[in-house]
């Protein structure tokens, strides 16, 4: 069975003794999808691109070509970041009860490692 650290729920109003969460970043895909990362910028992906060949069939096309694409990533506000921490880490709670028995241990620290900086950060 699992350990498990709940997350505390949202606070009205912060505590002024409280240190404030790390920069949480939110970043957006080329194809408008987003997602949080605690890295502003994010490695280039190569999207892959359809080939042809010279007669312009596309079956017959020789070689890969790609375009590299960067996600845009920008700070989340000060007044947002324990909310989108909070999700941060429920999303990683999601990946560690769903991961494949490799990588559980793995998936656990992260969830534990991010539920403490919502507990410590943004109050319980």
């Amino acid at each position: 069975m699992h350990s498990f650290t709940p997350l505390p729920d949202a606070v009205g109003e912060p505590d002024p003794d409280r240190l404030p969460p790390p920069p949480l970043f939110r970043c957006t895909t080329y194809d408008n999808d987003s997602y949080l990362s605690e890295e502003q910028e994010q490695p280039p992906r190569c999207l892959r691109l359809r080939t042809v060949g010279l007669d312009g069939n596309p079956a017959a096309g020789a070689g890969r070509a790609c375009e590299v694409v960067r996600d845009q990533c920008s700070r989340v506000p000060d007044g947002a970041a324990c909310d989108a921490w909070r999700r941060y880490a429920r999303e990683a709670e999601t990946r560690w009860r769903f991961a494949h028995p490799d990588n559980v241990e793995k998936r656990q620290a992260e969830y534990d490692r991010l539920a403490k900086i919502v507990s410590t950060s943004c109050g319980g």
